[in-house]
């Protein structure tokens, strides 16, 4: 991996594509496999001119952001809709802060209202919704359980889904416009790159051991905590390697404090939540990333 050359990419759809690679941009992404945590963008730009400003004032705009390092076109950490658009002056330059969310409209106002018989497969019901979202979808792996009795689904499709995943022990997340679905407890396997997270990859510091207990269960999760020069192929629910020097055991019980050797923080996890910041002219490029061991 090469790690200089950083390289960031704005696009916002208005009536003409507005494509910004060399003016000053800040940014933050949150993302993240948990369907209540709407992947979320702010980015400032720095010095747009009133012609493009007046371009740039309304909500749902489609706005995608790239970044990298190279010389190759970067990869994509975010795309979604605007929410809201805040133009300040300070002092001589013109702050553009945009704010917006990864499948927004989809999340808040999709509705659906349909009945299925007896035996009809999940994955059925899984492509209706992605249907009703009108949005692309990708299972990871294609659910084979079918409806034990018939079942009618009324109301917004977020709800839906995040009932269906739990009966049948499957998550989903909107992650760049596509609907995702895969096991609740593997990876998210049509994307099978693991990432591998050491010094001279990127790896900042020491990883920080966690530990958890399991959503509506009394199971250990044990997980890492990591920083790292920002590298778009980690993304949530996709493997990483963490291969460090040192490590530390942050908020482990003391217990497992006594029994876990620093070491042993390294391992293969499947990423939880992910946070991309920084800015393209000369300050922080960075990824932080939470991950579970597999």
């Amino acid at each position: 991996m090469r790690l200089y050359n950083r390289q960031l990419e704005l696009i916002v759809y208005t009536t003409l594509t507005q494509t910004f690679t060399k003016l000053h941009v800040d940014f933050e992404v949150v993302a993240s496999v948990d369907p209540k945590e709407l992947n979320t963008a702010k980015i400032t730009v720095i010095g747009l001119d009133e012609a493009t400003r007046n371009l740039i004032s309304d909500e749902s705009l489609a706005v995608e952001l790239r970044c990298g390092y190279g010389d190759a076109r970067p990869k994509m950490i975010f795309r979604g809709t605007t929410t809201n658009i805040i133009h300040e002056k300070n002092g001589p330059n013109w702050y553009t802060t945009i704010f917006a969310g990864d499948g927004e409209l989809e999340y808040s106002n999709k509705r659906v209202d349909k009945s299925y018989r007896k035996g009809t497969p999940v994955s059925k019901v899984f492509l209706d919704l992605a249907a009703a979202l009108e949005i692309p979808f990708a299972f990871s792996v294609a659910p084979t359980d079918i409806l034990i009795s018939g079942q009618t689904y009324s109301g917004l499709v977020k709800d839906i889904l995040n009932d269906l995943c739990k009966t049948y022990e499957y998550s989903w997340s909107i992650l760049y416009g596509t609907l995702e679905i895969k096991d609740k407890y593997e990876p998210f396997t049509l994307d099978p790159i693991i990432t591998i997270l050491r010094p001279d990859t990127g790896l900042i510091g020491a990883p920080e051991m966690t530990h958890r207990t399991g959503e509506g269960t009394k199971k250990s999760i044990y997980g890492v905590k990591a920083t790292a020069l920002l590298n778009s192929d980690i993304r949530p629910g996709r493997l990483i390697e963490i291969d460090a020097p040192r490590a530390s055991l942050g908020q482990l019980p003391d217990l497992m404090k006594k029994l876990i050797e620093r070491s042993s923080v390294n391992g293969v996890y499947i990423c939880d939540k992910i946070r991309y910041y920084g800015n393209n002219y000369g300050g922080e490029f960075y990824v932080e990333v939470e991950a579970d061991l597999i």
